[in-house]
């Protein structure tokens, strides 16, 4: 999965692929398929994990021909309980580039939690995490791209950017818990928006 635009100032982030942790060890990705569904309004993309049979569905859809609503569910094949560790529902393949901003001088990072907001520059060393709505701003071209959890039904989303040694990383997703999945039982995850573009939240004055 690749999210943005070659086009100079958008957001370019991929390959981009989910990581899970059942019984507090990451799960390996064994195998991953893609489909259509609703007369290709849908695209399905599907995950198999190992060793501990899990199956992990994302389904991006438009919203309005202004946002991708990515839906996740996830289903335990396995004979066993599986415990939820944690879940990052999009983050860097090996090797995938990663690029919010034409220049990270140039980038601002708005995050939130419950009770506070700020926003900060895209500095080596800097990390941060928000919890519903991240976004992304490049002060030269104006172009945002923005992430928010539009459900919170049973976890606390966590929207994760660092960058070090000049190598910016960027995931979201939220800490299972250790919440027991049922042998055949299939669960609903949250479900994210993403938008990009010129002012996705409707005003990001304060991101200058």
């Amino acid at each position: 999965m690749v999210i943005g635009s070659r086009i100079a100032g958008h957001p370019f982030l991929g390959p981009l692929v989910p990581r899970i942790a059942i019984g507090g060890v990451e799960a390996r990705l064994k195998k991953a398929t893609t489909s259509w569904d609703g007369g290709r309004s849908q695209l399905v993309l599907e995950y198999a994990f190992s060793p501990q049979d899990v199956q992990l569905t994302q389904r991006f859809e438009s919203v309005d021909g202004e946002a991708i609503r990515v839906s996740s569910t996830l289903r335990n094949r396995s004979l066993e309980n599986a415990y939820l560790t944690w879940v990052k529902l999009l983050s860097p393949a090996a090797g995938a580039e990663v690029k919010l901003c034409s220049d990270p001088d140039r980038c601002r990072i708005y995050e939130q939690g419950n009770y506070w907001t700020k926003v900060r520059p895209l500095q080596s060393g800097s990390e941060g995490v928000s919890s519903l709505v991240w976004e992304s701003f490049d002060t030269s071209s104006r172009i945002s791209f923005c992430v928010g959890f539009e459900t919170q039904e049973r976890w606390s989303g966590q929207i994760h950017t660092e960058q070090h040694a000049g190598k910016v990383s960027w995931s979201y997703g939220f800490d299972g818990g250790d919440v027991r999945i049922a042998p055949g039982e299939e669960v609903p995850l949250e479900d994210v928006l993403l938008l990009s573009g010129r002012d996705p939240m409707g005003d990001n004055r304060d991101l200058r």
